[in-house]
C-alpha cells in the first residue's frame, strides 16, 4: 500500500467545493495565501470564464502532502450541465468528499451527484459546510441525508448550539471538543445527555456492520478509539458507511480535522509498481505549443518519460513530457507511479475515457446529452476555422459529438443544457477569436426496431473482397446495441470478426426513419467470407456496415424520445398547477409528499415537452420553486408523426456508405446489385 489519496470535491453549485480545496491547500503549506472564489483569485478556478461566473467549469488537480500522505485533489464542476465533466474526473478517484451546504442543504444536484459515486462505487466522505452561515440547520440537513441519500452516514462530528458556538463542536470518536482559532483541543467526559446519546448512535451503527463491534456493545465492554478507526476505514472501503464531518471552509472551522480524517479513514491507492503500466486518461486538453495534455491516473506500474505505452488501439506512442499540475502551474517530473495523477504528453490518439497499457477493463456508460443544437459563425468567411475550433473542444468533451453536414456547410453539437451553451459561446470567442450565434436546442431522437430481419452485403471491387451476413432483433429497452458472433475461427479470423464488430457499431449511428441512431438491438454475425489475396480489414468494415443498413431497411423501426426525471419542490398553493403543467404537457407524477408548507413532486415527462419548464416555472414562482430535470431514459415517441413531418429533424448520413448495396464484379465489369 502507498501513501497516497486520490480524492474529488464534488458537490451542488455554490456549496463551497473550491473554497474547501483552497483552505486545504493553504492549511498543508501549498499555497502561501488564500485566494477567493467571490474575487476571482481561487488557485483553481482560474479561467477568465470561472472567475466571471464564480463557478468550477472544468475539472482541476492539485496535489498536497499532510501527515506523510499525498492527496491529490481533483476539484470538479458543481453545475448539472458540466455532468459528464465530474462524470469523466470520477474515474480517476480513489475517494470523494461530498459537501453539503449547511444552509440550503441537500439539493437537487447533490442527489445526482450521490447516484455516480455510487455507480462508480466511490468510498465517500461528506462534509457539511457554511455552519457559520444565517440559517445553517445541521438537524434538518442530518434528515434530508437520510430521506434522500442514504441512512448508512455516520456523523462523526457534532455541533449542538450551532447559533451561538458554531466554532466549537465535539469529535465522538476521540471525546474532545474542538474550539477554531484555539490550538489545543481539550479532551472532556461525556456528560451532557444529547453526546452521550449521540456516542452511543455511532457505536450502534458500527454495531451493524461489524461483528466484533457488535459484541463488545452487547457485552459492556470498552471499545478503544483504534477499533473504531479501524472499523470505520473498513466499512468506508466497502461503501457501507459515510462519515459525516462539519465546518466553514470560508474560515477555516474543520480543514484541519477533514484532512485528518481523508489520511485516516479514506482508501489507500490499491496500485501496484510491479505490473505492467496502465492507466485511464480522464480528461484532455489542447495546449497551443505542445498540443494534446492526457490527464492520466496510473492504475498500475510505472510511466517514465520517453517511455513506449500502448493505446486504446494497441498502437505505441512516445511519452515526450510527464506534467504535476497544481491549478494552472505545473511541475515537470520523470516518471508517475502506481496510484498518481498526471498529465502525459506526446499521446497522439489519446481520448477521454480510454485505457492506456495492455490491460483492458469493460467501459461504464457514461451520461447522455439528449440535445443538439447548430453552431453558427457571425461572419461566414469564419467557418472552417470554427470547425477546426469545435474539433478541438470536441476532443477536450467527447459529449458535444460534433456532427458536419458537408453539403449545407453545418456544424451541429450535442449540449447538457443552456448554461453550457453560454459557457461555450463565450469559450469559442475567447480562446479562438470567433464569435458565434448557437441555435436554440432540438431534441436528440434514437430509434428501434420491432421484428427479426436478415441484411447480406457482398462487397467485391477490383482486388478487395468481403462478405457478410447478419441477423437483427430488438432488444430490453436501454440495453444498447449488443453484437454476437457464431462464427467459428476456422471459418473467420478473429482479427476480421473483431474488424465487422467495430463496424456494427458505426452501422447503426443511422436508422431508416430520420437517420438518427439505432438502438435497443441486437445484431449476430450469421455468416461471412474472406479472400486470402484479396480482402482487407477496410473491406469488412464496408460489408458489415451495408449488411446491417439492409437488415435495418428489411424491418419495421419506430422512435424513441429521451426523457426526464424530474423533482419539483414548490409552495401548496403552487402545487395544483404544477400537476395540471405535467399532465398538459404529457409527463406523470408519483404521489406528492408534503413537507411542511411545502410539496415535493416527483415523476417523468418527455424532454420536447419540458426542456424550457425550469425557466418558465422559476417566472412564474418567482423564483420559489426548486426544480429539478435529469436524463432518465428513451422511452417510444408519444408524437412520433408530428416529428417525423418536420425536415429539421432529419439527421444528414453519407449516403455512400449508409446503404443496402452490394458490389459484385463480373468479367472486370462492376455490378451493383441490392
Amino acid at each position: 500500500m502507498k501513501n497516497i489519496r486520490n480524492i474529488g470535491l464534488v458537490a451542488h453549485v455554490d456549496a463551497g467545493k473550491t473554497t474547501t480545496t483552497e483552505q486545504m491547500m493553504y492549511l498543508s503549506g501549498n499555497i502561501m495565501k488564500l485566494g477567493s472564489v467571490d474575487k476571482g483569485s481561487s488557485q483553481m478556478d482560474y479561467d477568465e470564464i470561472e472567475k466571471q461566473r464564480g463557478i468550477t467549469i472544468f475539472a482541476e488537480q492539485t496535489t498536497l502532502n499532510w501527515k506523510d500522505t499525498k492527496i491529490n485533489i481533483i476539484d470538479t464542476p458543481g453545475h448539472i450541465d458540466f455532468l459528464s465533466e465530474l462524470e469523466r474526473a470520477l474515474k480517476a478517484l480513489d475517494a470523494s468528499i461530498l459537501i453539503i451546504s449547511a444552509v440550503e442543504g441537500v439539493q437537487s444536484y447533490t442527489e445526482t451527484i450521490w447516484q455516480l459515486l455510487r455507480k462508480y462505487k466511490i468510498p465517500t466522505l461528506i462534509f457539511i459546510n457554511k455552519l457559520d452561515r444565517v440559517g445553517a440547520d445541521l438537524d434538518r440537513v442530518y434528515k434530508e441525508i437520510e430521506e434522500n441519500i442514504t441512512s448508512d452516514f455516520l456523523p462523526l462530528y457534532k455541533c449542538y448550539n450551532l447559533e451561538k458556538d458554531f466554532n466549537k463542536f465535539v469529535d465522538l470518536i476521540n471525546d474532545k471538543m474542538y474550539i477554531w482559532n484555539s490550538d489545543d483541543a481539550f479532551k472532556f467526559s461525556i456528560q451532557d445527555k444529547k453526546e452521550t446519546y449521540d456516542k452511543i448512535k455511532l457505536i450502534e451503527k458500527l454495531a451493524d456492520k461489524d461483528d466484533n463491534i457488535l459484541e463488545k456493545y452487547l457485552e459492556g465492554e470498552s471499545i478503544s478509539n483504534e477499533e473504531i478507526i479501524k472499523c470505520i476505514r473498513f466499512n468506508v472501503d466497502t461503501c457501507s458507511v459515510y462519515p459525516v464531518i462539519v465546518g466553514s471552509s470560508i474560515k477555516g472551522i474543520g480543514i484541519k480535522n477533514l484532512l485528518d480524517l481523508v489520511v485516516d479513514i479514506l482508501p489507500d491507492n490499491k496500485g501496484n509498481d510491479e505490473e505492467d503500466f496502465s492507466g485511464i486518461i480522464y480528461k484532455i486538453k489542447i495546449d497551443d505549443s505542445i498540443g494534446k495534455l492526457c490527464y492520466v491516473k496510473v492504475l498500475d506500474g510505472i510511466v517514465k518519460v520517453r517511455d513506449t505505452i500502448f493505446n486504446e488501439f494497441g498502437e505505441e506512442e512516445k511519452v515526450t513530457q510527464i506534467r504535476k499540475y497544481n491549478g494552472k502551474k505545473y511541475n515537470s517530473v520523470e516518471k508517475l507511479t502506481s496510484g498518481e495523477i498526471g498529465v502525459l504528453c506526446g499521446i497522439r490518439k489519446g481520448r477521454v475515457g480510454e485505457r492506456l497499457g495492455l490491460k483492458k477493463e469493460n467501459k461504464e456508460e457514461e451520461s447522455k446529452s439528449v440535445l443538439t443544437c447548430r453552431v453558427i459563425p457571425k461572419d461566414e468567411s469564419d467557418i472552417a476555422e470554427l470547425l477546426k475550433s469545435i474539433e478541438i473542444l470536441n476532443e477536450e468533451d467527447p459529449i458535444l459529438s460534433m456532427q458536419w453536414d458537408t453539403d449545407k456547410k453545418q456544424i451541429n453539437i450535442n449540449v447538457m443544457g443552456f448554461v453550457q451553451m453560454e459557457v461555450l459561446r463565450q469559450l469559442i470567442k475567447d480562446r479562438f477569436n470567433i464569435e458565434v450565434e448557437i441555435e436554440k436546442p432540438k431534441v436528440k431522437y434514437l430509434e428501434t426496431i420491432t421484428t427479426k430481419s436478415t441484411g447480406f452485403c457482398h462487397f467485391e471491387p477490383k482486388k478487395h473482397y468481403a462478405e457478410v451476413e447478419v441477423e437483427i432483433e430488438p432488444n430490453k429497452r436501454g440495453q444498447g446495441v449488443k453484437f454476437v458472433s457464431n462464427l467459428s475461427l476456422d471459418v473467420l479470423p478473429l482479427q476480421y470478426q473483431n474488424n465487422i464488430e467495430k463496424a456494427v457499431y458505426e452501422g447503426v449511428k443511422h436508422g431508416g426513419l430520420i437517420g438518427s441512431s439505432v438502438t435497443d438491438i441486437t445484431v449476430k454475425l450469421i455468416s461471412a467470407k474472406y479472400h486470402l489475396e484479396h480482402t482487407h480489414g477496410g473491406d469488412f468494415r464496408i460489408a458489415a456496415i451495408r449488411a446491417v443498413q439492409q437488415a435495418l431497411s428489411n424491418n419495421s423501426s419506430i422512435l424513441l424520445e429521451p426523457i426526464y426525471k424530474y423533482k419539483i419542490i414548490v409552495e401548496k398553493d403552487f402545487s395544483g398547477r404544477v400537476m395540471s403543467d405535467i399532465l398538459r404537457m404529457n409527463g406523470n407524477f408519483d404521489e406528492p409528499v408534503i413537507l411542511g408548507d411545502k410539496v415535493v413532486i416527483t415523476g417523468e415527462v418527455p424532454v420536447y415537452e419540458a426542456m424550457y419548464y425550469s425557466a418558465e416555472l422559476a417566472s412564474a414562482s418567482s423564483g420559489k420553486a426548486v426544480v429539478s430535470m435529469l436524463f432518465s431514459s428513451y422511452t417510444e415517441c408519444h408524437n412520433e408523426e408530428e416529428i417525423l413531418a418536420n425536415s429539421e429533424n432529419i439527421v444528414k448520413k453519407d449516403e455512400t456508405l449508409y446503404n443496402g448495396i452490394s458490389l459484385f464484379r463480373e468479367k472486370r465489369k462492376m455490378k451493383k446489385v441490392k
